[in-house]
């Protein structure tokens, strides 16, 4: 929202996800490029993990995971950032939204908070 906020010139306050989606929906050719930046800025992280972990599949959280949208355009940055690196032959990982969506996080506590529980038996 912020980055929308300052490419628009409003308010940060007056947007969320739900706002920003459906400016995008609405043909907002400066919004979708934002999310595309952002979408940039989310593939080079991925794949900086991807150089360092090799993982086979990196999933995104939370409730902007919901957006086909930005998961595909996640997806497309990765494959251009990974020609970046020449010096090694890796693939792109698998890039999915997470199951529970924005209550990933609360499922993780809950599940932290249990094993913690178990442990102290």
């Amino acid at each position: 929202g912020r980055m929308v906020a300052e490419a628009k010139g409003i308010p940060s306050e007056e947007l969320d996800g739900i706002k920003v989606f459906k400016m995008i929906e609405d043909g907002d050719e400066t919004v979708r490029e934002v999310l595309r930046k952002f979408a940039r800025n989310v593939a080079r992280i991925i794949c900086n993990i991807q150089i360092i972990i090799d993982p086979e599949r990196v999933v995104v959280g939370g409730g902007i995971s919901t957006q086909p949208l930005l998961i595909e355009m996640i997806r497309e940055e990765a494959r251009r950032t990974m020609k970046w690196f020449t010096w090694v032959d890796m693939p792109v990982p698998e890039i999915e939204p997470c199951r529970f969506f924005n209550d990933s996080n609360l499922i993780g506590a809950l599940y932290s908070h249990k094993s913690q529980l178990r442990n102290r038996r």
